[in-house]
């Protein structure tokens, strides 16, 4: 089991997801299973986007530093 830890950047996403109308339900389903430690649906596995013919993990990853 995992400890969610709230940031600000978090709080922020969450809001403007509501504001923008997006499936909430949705999200609290991923939520609880990634929290109690359970696999993800196949459709909701982690994968690569391309943007720019660089991948949007490690422009992320360049960005912050890690």
């Amino acid at each position: 089991m995992y400890e969610v830890q709230v940031t600000t950047q978090f709080k922020r996403d969450i809001k403007r997801c509501k504001r923008q109308h997006k499936p909430m339900d949705k999200f609290k389903n991923i939520n609880e299973l990634l929290i109690s430690g359970q696999a993800l649906p196949q459709k909701n596995k982690d994968h690569y986007c391309l943007v720019g013919g660089q991948d949007i993990e490690n422009a992320i990853l360049n960005r912050i530093g890690s």
